[in-house]
């Protein structure tokens, strides 16, 4: 076979290494230097590992294809012809998982082909990176391990990793916890509240860490048995000692996993953990026949229920749960803000499915589908304009970017795995078989629940498939491979606790009922020979060593037309499909290069904005800001040509953000160098920029928004006399921004502001734009009542309205908009509106001007002035100083009481 040669042992190898660097590197890894730092690296780092993965496949099947092209077609001296069809359904059949998988990928593609967005469903998501290509990395890792598990060391290697990479990634959460921690991520403390550690969301850490717990009870469970089956009859001292050493050494790694998941006050991924705990527990009891414990996994399992429950209901708490462990006992949404967060998306996914039900919006671009769709009452426990781009369900998050279809290949991919691991568990009479079956389907049914409440991402998806991946070698009934060592342990269970070494040939069908002929057989019978015996015997292995090495090779001169014009074409493909992957190699670098260039341009920008208003530091922060500029078009220049539109548009929306900041920042003029010419140029650089950014991503409302927000400052603080028709062109923008958005408070807010700065220049569109003025900002208040910015704005409208009616001297329609006026700015001061202090001005005026009230405008007078003498509001000439001083003075006079603490 050509297995046994040199070449593909060393690719064997390779690959071996590669998924284990995948195991250990994905939860690991994070990288400081750009701007995302967790998710987006880890995934290329998947993603690269992969594609190295698929090359060194490529190469071996270019290797061997002439091998199985000669026993398909019939030109293998000795051996029978067997039929490629016949291969490929036999393996298939033995294999069902992947005819689960093949289906979801092909769904999921299809879906991404018809998104609404294709490019970003196809390419991943600026934040997340999780669209088809990823998924098409997972399941081609899965189909790379599945094909090259064959011995049991590679499984116990695998487990190995799982273990070893879990261990930091705890440890890592409980130095947050203690405040430790090197890094600073956020200030207050919030990450020792709930730790994020390396995956960067206390959510991701705990359902990880809830995948590795079951691994780690198998590997301690089989050392508590060893330990306590050690005698100083049979076993060395040095052998007991280290027995002792792995035991404490796996509960050490089981007790720093456990602390994590508390330290995350996660509590999806904490009832996934229970949930595989007692799936572990439940499969090793009934198969082993352990009464005690399967008295004990029932009793924890009926306690957990009725203490979440009682705390839930019964003994229902009246504060909303914070950090720490009180956060476990809260899990309903009228208990927790985060579950009625969940439940109020999962109920509004209903209209989603509804507008796309067959296949989906498309992955990766659920927020821009939601948009219309988003439930109002969800502003009342989370940000006011926040817009979800997962349900944080797993399954609805399938049905919602892939339709029904997608949805019912997905369960049909979980269902057929969840059977397939019963299935190994029932097979299992060894404990060592048994605890590791145990582990594969207690972690697998652990993620499904943890998922139920939760996001998938990267740790725990690439663990998923490495468990569907495992568990398809295993239930293949291959006996030259990993299902042989499998069926060889549940034939071979005479009481001591292990398996068949990976060489042992094993004869073994799905019953397991057969013989097994092991590596240390063989040996016993070696050793029964003489040495003449001994010796052929090791010379006929290397001489099938050697034939197998040359075996693909030697074929291709016996091979016909026919199947040399596949291998041809075979190659040229398998080639052209090496340098692709290279190619994507590259472009996955490129991402991160980008992002870094990212993150340096936002550092320039903070920076500069710091700076730009401070004495003699103007030349510096115009050098800042054009650094900034230049590190974001390396930026751009740096993500993958090809891919276009490309994804990344939040490269476009920031440089065209700091290009308005410099602009604003040349129009101060403080060297006297800068022209109005200067501002104009880059003003029109940053709308280049914004209708790229609407370019690249249609349906993301930012980008339409921030034109409107261009011309807005472009018509009015550029030139001497404000131009109309560019206030007209903003608000068509933020028609559109409204259009995509229609939840969003603020743009209808900002829409209102810009309609009436048109109707103040206009006087013949005074009364239209203030009344579209009106309408939007009502919307505003309808969509978001505790927005202090839309009540300020509502009062100034209401001002005008006001004044419309003195013009028409309509006494009574003016005081009534008046008092609406005056509600509206001290609602607005109730709800800390941005720039409130301009408000007591305005409230002092209208009650000394309209209300004639002397100790109110005393009152609002006083705090006008505490504003002004603290910098917070702006007085150049110190007129309005002393307009506030007169009204303060009035009402001194007149005896009113005013508040002055």
């Amino acid at each position: 076979m050509p297995r046994t040669s040199t070449l593909v042992r060393l690719i064997d190898g390779l690959l071996e290494m590669a998924w284990l660097f995948i195991i250990v590197g994905v939860p690991v890894f994070f990288n400081v230097r750009d701007y995302r730092v967790f998710e987006p690296d880890k995934i290329v780092l998947l993603r690269n590992m992969v594609l190295v993965m698929v090359a060194l496949f490529l190469i071996k099947a270019i290797y061997v294809a002439p091998y199985y092209l000669a026993q398909w077609t019939g030109n293998v001296e000795g051996q029978a012809s067997r039929s490629f069809s016949a291969d490929l359904k036999t393996g298939l059949r033995r294999r069902p998982i992947i005819i689960a998988a093949l289906v979801f990928a092909v769904v999921y593609v299809i879906a991404s082909l018809q998104s609404i967005l294709p490019t970003i469903s196809f390419w991943g998501s600026y934040d997340r990176l999780e669209g088809a290509y990823t998924y098409l990395t997972y399941i081609a890792l899965f189909l790379l391990v599945l094909s090259h598990i064959r011995t049991w060391q590679q499984i116990e290697r695998l487990v190995t990793a799982v273990i070893f990479a879990s261990v930091p990634v705890a440890a890592y959460s409980w130095l947050q916890h203690f405040n430790s921690d090197p890094l600073i991520w956020a200030s207050n403390g919030v990450t020792a509240q709930r730790t994020p550690s390396t995956l960067g969301n206390p959510i991701f850490l705990a359902a990880y860490l809830c995948m590795t717990v079951p691994f780690t009870l198998h590997r301690l469970s089989l050392k508590i048995v060893q330990l306590l089956k050690t005698s100083a009859e049979t076993t060395s001292n040095t052998e007991q000692l280290w027995t002792a050493l792995a035991t404490a050494g796996y509960a050490a790694a089981l007790g720093l996993q456990l602390g994590g998941v508390s330290f995350s006050g996660s509590r999806g991924p904490a009832l996934g953990l229970l949930a595989a705990i007692i799936v572990f527990g439940l499969a090793v009891a009934v198969r082993r026949r352990i009464t005690w414990l399967l008295r004990l996994t029932t009793a924890l399992a009926v306690l957990l229920v009725l203490v979440f429950g009682a705390t839930n209901t019964v003994f229902r708490g009246s504060d909303k749960p914070g950090a720490g462990f009180s956060r476990f006992l809260h899990l309903l949404p009228s208990e927790s803000g985060s579950s009625e967060v969940r439940s109020l998306l999962w109920t509004s996914s209903l209209s989603l499915v509804k507008e796309h039900p067959v296949l989906g919006c498309g992955p990766e671009v659920l927020i821009f589908c939601w948009y219309p769709h988003y439930p109002t009452e969800l502003r009342k426990v989370e940000l006011a304009n926040a817009a979800p781009d997962r349900s944080h369900d797993e399954e609805i998050d399938v049905l919602l970017t892939s339709g029904i279809i997608g949805e019912l290949a997905y369960l049909a991919f979980l269902g057929i795995t969840t059977t397939v691991l019963i299935h190994l568990v029932r097979r299992s009479t060894n404990l060592r078989s048994l605890t590791f079956a145990a582990a594969l389907l207690a972690a697998f049914l652990g993620h499904i629940v943890e998922g139920l409440t939760g996001i998938a991402f990267s740790a725990t998806l690439s663990t998923l498939w490495l468990i569907a991946a495992v568990a398809t070698a295993l239930y293949a009934g291959d006996p030259a491979g990993a299902a042989g060592s499998y069926a060889g342990a549940v034939v071979t269970d005479s009481g001591k606790e292990s398996l068949p070494t990976d060489e042992g040939r094993v004869a073994a069908d799905r019953t397991g009922k057969q013989s097994v002929a092991t590596r240390g057989g063989q040996a016993k019978h070696q050793r029964e020979l003489g040495p003449r015996a001994r010796a052929a015997m090791q010379n006929q292995r290397r001489a099938l060593d050697r034939a197998g090495q040359y075996a693909a090779s030697a074929v291709l001169g016996r091979l016909k037309g026919g199947a040399m014009a596949i291998l041809g074409l075979s190659a040229i493909v398998a080639l052209a499909a090496i340098i692709f992957a290279g190619a994507l190699f590259v472009s996955n670098l490129q991402i991160i290069q980008a992002d870094a260039s990212y993150r340096l341009a936002q550092n320039y920008e903070v920076a500069a904005g710091q700076v730009v208003n401070k004495s003699g530091q103007y030349q510096e922060a115009l050098a800042t800001y054009q650094a900034a500029i230049s590190s974001y078009q390396d930026a751009l220049n740096s993500v993958p040509t090809w891919i276009d539109p490309p994804p990344q548009d939040a490269y476009y929306l920031f440089l065209g953000k700091t290009l308005l900041e410099y602009a604003d920042a040349l129009r101060l003029n403080k060297n006297g160098t800068s022209t109005p010419q200067q501002v104009d140029g880059v003003l029109q650089q940053a709308l280049n920029i914004f209708l790229q950014a609407q370019k690249a991503n249609p349906l993301n409302p930012d980008h339409p928004r921030n034109i409107g927000k261009l011309y807005n400052y472009w018509a009015t603080t550029v030139y001497k006399t404000p131009d109309v028709p560019k206030l007209v062109l903003g608000d068509t923008y933020f028609a559109k921004a409204s259009s995509l958005a229609p939840h969003n408070s603020d743009i209808l807010d900002e829409w209102g502001v810009l309609d009436m700065t048109i109707g103040n220049l206009d006087a013949t569109q005074a009364h239209a734009r203030y009344a579209q003025a009106l309408d939007h900002l009502m919307k505003a208040r309808n969509l978001y009542p505790e927005s202090g910015a839309v009540y300020r704005d509502l009062g100034t409208a209401y001002a005008k309205y006001s004044q419309f009616a003195t013009d028409q001297h309509q006494s009574a329609e003016s005081l009534k908009y008046a008092r609406l006026q005056e509600q509206a700015w001290l609602t607005a001061l109730k709800y800390n509106a941005p720039q409130h202090e301009m408000l007591y001005p305005r409230l002092a005026e209208l009650y000394r001007a309209t209300f004639h009230d002397t100790c109110s405008a005393g009152q609002y007078a006083f705090f006008g002035l505490q504003n002004i003498r603290s910098g917070a509001l702006a007085d150049p000439d110190g007129s309005l100083a002393a307009a506030l001083q007169n009204m303060l003075t009035a009402a001194t006079t007149h005896g009113c009481h005013l508040v002055t603490q």
